[in-house]
């Protein structure tokens, strides 16, 4: 590998100390721009120096998920080696970055793989050719679900978008079908292309995801942007040659073409003009046709392909002075052994059969820090490192940084050698900028933030690339995926103490993202542990009971799945929150279990709940109340339910508790609501009874039963008399007042006899019923007798029934004292007023005065005026 000549010697010379590594080892050059290469891993973990069971590249058909992903191999069955044993033929097996082994997949598939793709969760989907169908798998080789994308036809190539959101698959009778969202797939076909060559399409990449999908195709000698709905052709190619592979940058603006006999061309997204084209001197197609990020294109050809017997890549750069590039214009050598290129977000990564590289065009902060002497960025690392030698130079440097007006550019230098820090593979090399960059804060005043932020960041990365955890992460794409992404990620690769770690770190302690990884982390323990239920719970709780916010009922669901109820029951009893252990207990059968945690939580609709669930369990009523006995707590909520929807079944626990009162309570509110005499009767009768044996008022209310029961047997005996009549509903008065209404008096005396209505209250019921019936005749002979309650009811009956000249009758045998404020109220004002003169009684002329003028009534005065004078 070519050095990096470009740089100044006294400033590499000073660079070299920081540690023993050259630090500019793997730069080159391709036309204008630089690029470097880092070893990810130095030796892959399937490789072996003296074993011959080595994995071989080009026996495999491949998938690498981006941004630090597994890789996916499956023995491609078109090659005659044999490799791994007979049996590796229908595996797919899955590695890590570094190559180790994490799992396996047994592909039952009824057809040849066509492609394999990773999602944006890491999951593994594999389709064949038979039938459009894919089937999704965990990391672990643990089979998720089927999808059905096009279903009947035969697939003949899958292109996967590089985010893993997107599949498009291409049929044999020229169809795309696409597939939206991996996980949880919505499938549609796109729109096609009219009048297809018999050449059919001859290359395609997807083009965009965000919102429609789009898709790039060539065919018929040109290339068009097609979507569910349309097809737009966006380049004529018509003059020049087949288009045999497509590439789209990472950010969707650029599209690279391989064409015709080894023709590269690289557009804009608009294609109106060619930014870059390259004669590779080949007319075979390359095995890889990637993009570096958005910097680069790589083209790689195989061993076999060429006649060297060794392979060839070249990594075409973008920024050139002239539109047509020579491959001296490129970077171009040999590869030993077969290769893998991914395409990632800020680079590439070339995974050998002994080795895992990262290539990455040379970020602008880092070339200033590095290699221009004269930027404020290298004065600053350089002021730095005379500092740790105690040289006068470092003040210089400094000033010349600030020059006149300070603190000048030192607070940008500051945040680029930041920056550069985090594009460094090397972590001395990092923590050497970035000593440099907490150097420059101390004479400028800005901002922490992102130097703390860099230092946590970078600390995490450190422990995400190591060969144990493999996720060879860049900071750009760490920081794109987010840290709840990169915590899923780990937890589906069975890394469950970083992802820990890592939440204790950003202290996530209290939040979704522990509650994750322990979840994970137990249900990995329960499928994986061979220890009794009881061994496996005992080492669950002792990690997970001091923890906060742990949903054990998640972790006892796992536990059920697996058949291991007594482990999952508790799991759930371990469980903080009511509203998710009741559920779980209740279907795991612990009913009482469920019911003491719902009487704990106070919850009334949980307690509800538990009651049926535990009601029905028992089989039978009686039993239910006998457990229901043991937990006083639960019986008013069950009083209350009954109450409001089955009172019988309320009487008969009250019955099996001997709860007399209570029971007899229930016996007559059934009565009430009862629509048949017989079973009214019934029930009073049993109140009656029930009261009978309750100590203190218990035969006061007995006796008020008795009335109750002597009303209805009167009524029942009216009702034989009068069935059009509506008995039921009165009451004593009320039943005695529609007897004398219907002139039937003498049952009304009776009933009143039987049922010890006082005389008074029979007077004033029998009055108003004769002033109802207008039958004044009767009252007036019924006044005759001895009234124990004076005339007043009847005066005060005949003035609501506006009888005033009835009520003068009565009003005559009153105390003359009393008679005036009735004359008054019948209307009598010359009565009142005569019988107040001969009563003497200013008082009295004084309140129809008073009720005169109260009343609008001027004859009123004039007459008490007259009285006076």
């Amino acid at each position: 590998m070519d050095t990096f000549l470009d740089a100044d010697d006294a400033a590499l010379n000073d660079l070299r100390e920081v540690h023993q590594a050259n630090i500019y080892q793997g730069w080159f050059k391709s036309g204008s721009q630089n690029f470097r290469i880092f070893d990810v891993y130095k030796e892959m973990g399937w490789y072996h120096r003296r074993s011959r069971s080595n994995i071989e590249l080009a026996n495999y058909i491949s998938a690498v998920s981006p941004d630090g992903g597994a890789i996916a191999l499956i023995r491609d069955t078109s090659q005659p080696q044999l490799v791994m044993g007979s049996s590796d033929a229908n595996v797919i097996h899955i590695f890590s970055p570094a190559g180790y082994k994490m799992s396996e997949i047994k592909w039952r598939g009824r057809g040849r793989i066509v492609g394999m793709g990773w999602t944006n969760t890491e999951n593994l989907i594999v389709f064949d050719e038979e039938n459009g169908a894919g089937e999704v798998f965990s990391m672990q080789g643990e089979f998720i679900r089927s999808v059905e994308v096009c279903n009947d036809r035969r697939v003949i190539h899958v292109e996967f978008s590089h985010g893993g959101e997107v599949a498009v698959l291409q049929t044999s009778n020229h169809e795309l079908h696409v597939a939206v969202n991996l996980d949880d797939p919505r499938c549609y076909q796109l729109k096609g292309i009219e009048d297809i060559e018999d050449d059919g399409i001859s290359a395609y990449a997807i083009w965009s995801t965000a919102g429609n999908v789009k898709v790039l195709v060539a065919a018929n000698r040109c290339l068009y942007a097609v979507t569910k709905t349309t097809t737009e052709e966006v380049l004529d190619m018509t003059h020049r040659f087949f288009i045999r592979a497509i590439a789209v940058s990472a950010d969707e603006e650029k599209i690279a073409l391989f064409h015709g006999k080894g023709r590269v061309s690289i557009a804009t997204d608009s294609f109106r003009s060619y930014q870059l084209e390259l004669d590779t001197q080949t007319d075979l197609e390359p095995d890889a046709f990637v993009w570096c990020g958005n910097s680069a294109v790589i083209a790689y050809w195989n061993e076999t392909k060429l006649p060297t017997g060794t392979g060839v890549y070249m990594l075409i750069p973008l920024q050139h002075r002239e539109t047509r590039i020579t491959e001296e214009d490129c970077y171009k050598d040999m590869a030993v052994g077969r290769l893998l290129f991914v395409h990632e977000r800020d680079g590439l990564r070339v995974i050998g059969e002994t080795e895992h590289q990262f290539w990455q065009e040379i970020p602008r902060e880092t070339y200033r820090t590095i290699i221009e002497a004269s930027s404020p960025e290298n004065m600053l690392l350089m002021a730095r490192m005379r500092f740790e030698k105690r040289q006068a130079k470092a003040d210089r440097l400094l000033r010349d940084i600030m020059g006149q007006d300070p603190p000048g550019p030192l607070p940008e230098a500051v945040v680029s050698l930041v920056q550069a820090a985090g594009y460094e593979w090397d972590m001395r090399t990092s923590r050497y900028l970035l000593k440099a960059a907490r150097f420059g804060m101390d004479f400028c005043d800005t901002s922490s933030d992102d130097f703390i932020a860099m230092c946590r960041d970078l600390r995490i990365i450190k422990h995400l690339r190591t060969a144990r955890v493999a996720m060879p992460l860049t900071i750009d794409q760490y920081r794109a995926l987010t840290v709840e992404v990169i915590i899923d990620r780990l937890i589906a690769r069975g890394v469950h103490w970083l992802a820990h770690e890592i939440c204790k770190f950003l202290k996530l302690e209290n939040m979704r993202a522990m509650n994750k990884v322990l979840v994970h982390w137990a249900r990995t323990v329960i499928s994986k542990h061979d220890g009794s239920d009881e061994q496996v719970a005992d080492i669950l709780i002792r990690k997970l009971a001091h923890k906060t916010g742990i949903r054990f009922v998640e972790i006892a669901q796992a536990a059920a799945a697996s058949g291991r109820r007594e482990l999952a029951v508790r799991l759930v009893k371990q469980e903080a929150s009511a509203r998710l252990q009741v559920p779980a207990l209740l279907e795991f059968r612990e009913y009482e279990d469920a019911l003491r945690r719902a009487l704990l939580s106070g919850d009334p609709d949980m307690i509800t709940v538990a009651l049926e669930h535990l009601k029905k369990a028992q089989g039978n009523i009686a039993a239910f109340h006998d457990v229901l006995r043991q937990y006083e707590n639960a019986q008013p909520m069950y009083e209350l339910r009954c109450r409001r929807h089955n009172l019988e079944t309320l009487k008969a626990f009250y019955n099996q508790l001997d709860l007399n009162r209570k029971y007899a309570v229930t016996a007559v509110r059934l009565a009430c609501e009862s629509s048949s005499t017989s079973e009214c009767m019934r029930e009073l009768s049993e109140a009656r009874e029930r009261f009978a044996c309750v100590k203190e008022d218990g035969p006061m209310l007995a006796s008020i039963v008795e009335q109750q029961m002597t009303l209805l047997r009167w009524k029942q005996e009216v009702k034989q008399k009068r069935p059009e009549e509506e008995w039921n509903s009165l009451s004593v008065r009320d039943a005695i007042y529609r007897c004398i209404c219907l002139h039937d008096e003498k049952t009304a005396e009776r009933m009143a006899k039987e049922n010890k209505v006082s005389d008074k209250q029979f007077w004033w019921i029998k009055i108003k019923a004769l002033v109802h019936n207008s039958d004044f005749r009767e009252l007036e002979r019924f006044s005759k007798s001895k009234s124990p309650v004076g005339y007043e009811p009847f005066i005060v009956e005949c003035l609501k029934k506006r009888q005033p000249q009835e009520a003068a009758k009565y009003i005559v045998k009153l105390p003359k004292a009393q008679q005036v404020q009735f004359w008054l109220k019948a209307g009598k004002y010359q009565e009142a007023i005569t019988t107040a003169v001969a009563l003497k009684s200013d008082d009295l002329l004084d309140d129809i005065l008073s009720y005169g003028q109260q009343s609008g009534r001027r004859d009123i005065v004039q007459l008490v005026n007259q009285a006076r004078s």
